[in-house]
């Protein structure tokens, strides 16, 4: 973990733990600190995976961990977050592979 994702971290606790703090406010269907972070770190892994797309086979095995232990989550909630993040990588990868497949395509029309 960067030293920036790790300050991010922090923010983040400490801003759940001072709105769930003030005047009883909880956030919607979610308890304590935890479902916030787990979703926040599949958001951010999505958005890596999509980035560094020509690292997806050292970058699959760990966010594909994440979403399989989110996938078994007990709330329903966190469950469809799983399948919609591993949808969006999904695509991302794929339109990826075509892209470069079309590349490579244009390269040997034009030899």
């Amino acid at each position: 973990m960067t030293s920036a994702t790790s300050a991010e971290v922090t923010a983040l606790h400490a801003c759940i733990s001072s709105l769930q703090a003030s005047a009883g406010f909880k956030l919607p269907g979610m308890h304590a600190s935890a479902d916030f972070c787990r979703l926040y770190a599949l958001v951010r892994m999505v958005e890596v995976v999509l980035t560094n797309l020509q690292r997806i086979d050292q970058l699959w095995p760990i966010f594909l961990s994440h979403v399989m232990e989110l996938l078994g989550h007990a709330k329903t909630s966190i469950r469809n977050a799983a399948v919609d993040a591993l949808a969006k990588a999904v695509v991302g990868a794929l339109s990826h592979v075509n892209a470069v497949a079309d590349a490579d395509t244009d390269k040997v029309r034009h030899l």
